[in-house]
């Protein structure tokens, strides 16, 4: 990542992508399907997350076209949850959360790997 001309990185993806997570392996599995222009900006009107584009992306993308009030927009934004896709495994209707890089990130491999390969790069 610090090749890519960073001068620091978040791992949360990367992580996410490891035997270790306790993620549903249908987050798991959708995320690896991520191209790298697989995930979008959700919930513009108010606290926005990265996740891939799905079925409740393409919702809220409709909501943020509409002339709804604040308390409106905010009922439609939690009708999903992060719990929803991550544990309970509903990718289509889930928040899947996943950084912009979520299309580099190739497989899933045991964190000890992930690590020894950073350092010895």
């Amino acid at each position: 990542m610090l090749a890519l001309g960073a001068d620091a990185v978040q791992l949360g993806t990367r992580f996410l992508m490891t035997e270790e997570a306790s993620v549903h392996d249908a987050y798991k599995s959708v995320a690896l399907a991520t191209g790298v222009d697989g995930t979008d900006l959700v919930g513009r009107k108010g606290l926005p997350v990265r996740m891939i584009r799905n079925d409740f992306a393409a919702h809220m993308r409709q909501i943020d076209l509409s002339a709804c009030d604040k308390q409106e927009y905010e009922a439609e934004f939690r009708k999903s949850t992060l719990r929803q896709a991550a544990l309970d495994g509903d990718v289509a209707w889930g928040k899947v959360e996943l950084g912009q890089s979520a299309g580099l990130v190739d497989s899933i491999v045991p964190v000890s790997s992930l690590c020894s390969s950073w350092w010895l790069n």
